[in-house]
């Protein structure tokens, strides 16, 4: 863990959960491909994740693929709002903290998990005078909510690299992410010559090393 933030970190368990699942949202060719064209291999970080889930998708493809990064990951291991809604989740939001700790066990020595808000997450790092190189925008869905991460980020770490997933349109998709980040374009938060997609991953070159 990060030192600076050892106060603010939920700890994992002593043993191994009994628990773990896959992925079926996180693709290395989409966002995997964006997170290696921003970060090199030997980059320390720290990587910010806002929305985390059960951690078998980006944090622990971020944890094989770049051994040295320092992984700060917040969510309130609860749910958002649409996990609440949809009967499908409840098997694994249930246990969603369990998931995660089987799921980055191996790596937790690098791994952070900043159990709050994703805006009181992003305070706590700000607070702790920790400068995020890449911030990955990934927790609820809905507009102001996706709004308020992108811009709270934007206010509390101007010189950090920023990303996003959900950026769709199409059934399935989450109109509340495209929404938001077309906001933040175009009130000049982000500027749109910088703004790019690689399928439904959406980022901005300012800030690239």
């Amino acid at each position: 863990m990060i030192a600076e933030l050892i106060n603010a970190a939920t700890s994992y368990p002593g043993e191994k959960p009994d628990a773990g699942t896959r992925s079926a949202w996180f693709d290395p060719r989409i966002q995997g491909a964006v997170f290696q064209t921003i970060m090199s291999k030997q980059t320390k970080g720290p990587f910010l994740e806002l929305g985390t889930w059960t951690g078998a998708g980006s944090t622990s493809f971020l944890a094989r693929r770049f051994p040295n990064l320092e992984i700060i990951c917040v969510d309130t291991w609860e749910g958002s709002p649409e996990h609440h809604r949809i009967a499908a989740y409840d098997k694994v939001r249930r246990n969603l903290w369990d998931h995660f700790c089987a799921n980055t066990w191996n790596f937790q020595h690098r791994i952070t998990p900043l159990k709050m808000t994703t805006v009181e997450g992003m305070e706590a790092v700000a607070n702790s005078g920790i400068k995020p190189e890449l911030i990955y925008v990934d927790a609820a869905h809905e507009e102001e909510s996706v709004y308020e991460d992108v811009t709270t980020a934007l206010r509390l770490f101007p010189d950090s690299a920023l990303c996003g997933d959900d950026y769709a349109t199409g059934k399935g998709s989450h109109p509340g992410v495209r929404k938001a980040v077309e906001r933040c374009i175009s009130e000049g938060l982000i500027n749109k010559a910088e703004f790019g997609l690689l399928g439904r991953c959406w980022y901005s070159k300012r800030n690239w090393r």
